[in-house]
C-alpha cells in the first residue's frame, strides 16, 4: 500500500515517531523483526544508556536507532495528507496500538534517541488521525504542533496522567492549545523551566485531577526568578489541594522578600519533594522558605551530594526544627 503514494510513511513506534521511505519496507522482515531497509547492521545491541535499540532507514536516507518491536500484536495502517506536500498521501502504521503507553511529540536535541522524531508542522499533519488507547504520558518536544490539532489529539486521549513539556528551542510563546483543556485523568505536570510551566498551566490547568508539578526552582537569572515567582503565585491561586510539588534547585544567593511573601500564599501546597545542594547556607534559606507554607505537611529532601554521617544528621535535626508541623523524609 504504502508505494502506492509518494509520500513518506510516518511511523508509530512504542515511544517514537518518525519517517522511512515507501521503497524501504520491502526490505523490512516483520517476523524477524527486522527493519534497516536493507543496511548491513540491523542486529540489536545494547546503546550508550543501557537500552536495546534496532537500526532503521529513515525518509532522508539517514539512519537511525530506534526501540525494536519484540512482539507484533497489531498493526494499523491510514492513508492520509502527505506531510512533504500539498499533494499526494502519506501512510500512517501503528504498531501495537493498544500498548502504546507514552510518547514523545517532536524532536529533541537533549535527547539523542529523539534527534530523529518528526517535527512539529508534520505532527499537526499526523495527530488528526491517531488515537492511542491506552496512552497516560506525553512529552512534548516542540512548540510548533498546530494548536487546534494540539486541542483536539490531547482531548481523545483519555487516560493521560502525566503531560511533559520541555521543546529543545522555544520559538514563539502562543498558546499551547486552541483553548484550555480539562482532562479528566491529568494528576501531574512535569516541566523544567519555570516559564514553560505556566504555558501547561494555561493549556490544562483546568483539569480536575491536577494536583502534581514538577519544575526547577530556578533562581539562576533575573528572568528565572521573575519566571518562578509568577508561576509560585499561579499556583497559589488555584482552588484545588496541590498534592507534591517537586522541585529541584542548585542556585545559593539568598531568597527575597517577595520570595518568602510568594511562599506565605502557597495554602494550597500539602506536600514538597525538594532536590537541594550540599550547601548548608541555602539549604537553612530554603528550609525558612518551606516554613512560610502554611498548609505544608509532608517534605521530603534529596541531594546533588550525600549528608552523609555527621552532617546528614545535623541536616535532618535542622530540618525538623525549621518544620514542626511537617513529617521530614530524608532521601537516602
Amino acid at each position: 500500500m504504502s508505494e502506492r503514494f509518494n509520500g513518506p510513511v510516518v511511523i508509530v513506534n512504542w515511544m517514537d515517531i518518525f519517517t522511512t521511505r515507501p521503497r524501504d519496507i520491502r526490505h523490512w522482515n516483520l517476523h524477524k523483526f527486522h527493519f534497516a531497509g536493507g543496511l548491513r547492521n540491523h542486529v540489536h545491541r545494547s546503546d550508550p544508556t543501557g537500552g536495546i535499540s534496532t537500526l532503521i532507514r529513515l525518509h532522508d536516507s539517514s539512519s537511525a536507532r530506534i526501540s525494536p518491536i519484540t512482539s507484533l500484536l497489531s498493526i494499523r495502517i491510514h492513508k492520509i495528507p502527505s506531510i512533504t506536500s500539498r499533494a499526494g498521501f502519506s501512510t500512517l502504521i501503528v504498531w501495537n496500538e493498544k500498548d502504546i503507553r507514552s510518547i514523545f511529540l517532536g524532536r529533541s536535541d537533549k535527547s539523542p534517541s529523539y534527534k530523529y522524531c518528526i517535527g512539529g508542522p508534520d505532527l499537526s499533519a499526523v495527530l488528526p488521525h491517531l488515537t492511542l488507547p491506552a496512552l497516560f504520558w506525553i512529552t512534548l518536544n516542540t512548540d510548533d504542533i498546530d494548536p487546534v490539532v494540539l486541542s483536539e489529539f490531547l482531548a481523545r486521549q483519555q487516560k493521560i496522567s502525566d503531560l511533559q513539556y520541555e521543546p529543545t528551542l522555544t520559538r514563539n510563546h502562543a498558546p499551547l492549545v486552541a483553548a484550555a483543556l480539562s482532562l479528566p485523568l491529568l494528576r501531574t505536570l512535569h516541566s523544567q523551566d519555570p516559564a514553560n510551566m505556566i504555558r501547561l498551566l494555561a493549556a490544562v490547568g483546568a483539569s480536575p485531577g491536577l494536583s502534581r508539578f514538577k519544575f526547577r526552582f530556578d533562581r539562576s537569572t533575573p528572568d528565572g526568578i521573575t519566571d518562578l515567582t509568577l508561576l509560585l503565585r499561579r499556583l497559589a491561586a488555584r482552588t484545588t489541594e496541590i498534592l507534591q510539588l517537586s522541585l529541584a534547585t542548585s542556585d545559593e544567593r539568598p531568597l527575597s522578600d517577595e520570595e518568602h511573601a510568594v511562599a506565605s500564599s502557597l495554602a494550597v501546597v500539602r506536600s514538597v519533594r525538594m532536590m537541594i545542594p550540599d550547601s548548608a547556607a541555602q539549604t537553612r534559606d530554603l528550609l525558612s522558605w518551606l516554613a512560610l507554607l502554611p498548609q505544608l505537611r509532608v517534605v521530603d529532601f534529596g541531594s546533588f551530594l550525600s549528608h552523609a554521617g555527621r552532617k546528614k544528621t545535623k541536616f535532618t535535626e535542622e530540618a525538623r526544627e525549621a518544620l514542626p508541623a511537617a513529617v521530614v523524609i530524608i532521601i537516602e
